[in-house]
Formats: structure tokens, C-alpha cells, sequence
């Protein structure tokens, strides 16, 4: 998604910062590279994560995996996958959005199933958290940390895909926990 949006701000915006660009997606530093973008055209910035982050067909370790949650009861969900093909590949699931993020504390107590969103969704493109100044307002949000605080104590987290190597996810525990 980084190189893509790279190129095509590249390609698109007149005197777009192309090396500065560059060094953020060298770096690592997507949400840089993705606030340099979204600073440079909202609009074309938005068009383009609908374009990248859309449906695409699911690979055989995503159907064994939603195999698997399938066997969960309940099946309690909190992803930052902005994308639909989790809550659509589970059916008839409640959803709950970043917005209103605070009702996972609840659904967990009460065994409800749910998949929460909490980068928000390609559905509702400007609830999704890709840039600098998105995962500021996170972090900065008293609500969520408490909420994530609540689901912390409250639940078994297990972390798929992602090697606890995001500064920001690490800063949410911290801010959550204390230092």
C-alpha cells in the first residue's frame, strides 16, 4: 500500500516531495509516508486506499484461519484491518467501529461475538487510521486507552501477523498500563 500510494502521488501531484517520500517508505515510516500524502491531496489519498484496500479474492491460509475463529465461542475480533473481508467472511457478526469502541468492554463480559475495528473501515474511508496525526488522536484518546486497559485485563490477546514491533501499538500498552 506505502509504494503504491508513493507512486501515485508521485505520478499525480505536481511538486509532490518524491525523495522525502522515498525515505519514509525506506525507513518504514508508512505513517510518514501516508500523512505526506494525505497532506498533498485528501482526496486522491482517499481514492487510492479504496482502490488498494478493496475486496480481493482470500488466499488458503485466510479461509483456514477463518475456519478456525469460526470454531471460537464467541468469536471476539479486535483488528486493525480496515478492509471488509473478516467481518463479511464471518457472516452475520456485530461490527463494532473505533467510534464506538468502547462497547468491547461489554460484548467481552457478556460473551458476545464481535469484530471490532479499531483503525476504523474502508467503508467509512475517513475513520481509517493510516497517518501521523491519526494514530496521535488514538493515543491521545483517554476513552480508547481506557477501553483497550478494560480488554487487557478482561481477555487473552493474541497477536497475529505483527511482530509487537509498532511503536504506536506498543505506546497504546504503555499509555495503558503505565510506564
Amino acid at each position: 500500500l506505502a509504494r503504491q500510494m508513493r507512486r501515485t502521488f508521485a505520478r499525480a501531484v505536481t511538486r509532490f516531495p518524491i525523495e522525502v517520500a522515498a525515505s519514509h517508505l525506506a525507513a518504514g515510516e508508512y505513517p510518514k509516508l501516508f500523512q505526506l500524502c494525505k497532506d498533498a491531496d485528501s482526496r486522491l489519498f482517499n481514492k487510492t486506499l479504496l482502490e488498494q484496500v478493496g475486496s480481493s479474492a482470500p488466499g488458503p491460509v485466510y479461509v483456514q484461519f477463518i475456519e478456525r475463529l469460526r470454531e471460537l465461542n464467541p468469536v471476539q475480533v479486535i483488528t486493525t484491518n480496515v478492509n471488509l473481508s473478516l467481518e463479511q467472511s464471518l457472516g452475520p457478526i456485530d461490527v463494532i467501529e473505533r467510534s464506538d469502541f468502547e462497547r468491547c468492554g461489554d460484548a467481552i463480559v457478556r460473551r458476545l461475538p464481535f469484530v471490532a475495528k479499531l483503525h476504523g473501515s474502508i467503508s467509512a474511508v475517513n475513520s481509517t487510521v493510516f497517518t501521523t496525526a491519526d494514530y496521535r488522536g488514538l493515543i491521545a484518546n483517554v476513552k480508547f486507552i481506557d477501553t483497550l486497559r478494560t480488554v487487557f485485563s478482561a481477555s487473552t490477546v493474541v497477536f497475529l501477523g505483527y511482530g509487537l514491533q509498532d511503536d504506536y501499538l506498543l505506546e497504546l500498552i504503555k499509555r495503558a498500563y503505565g510506564d
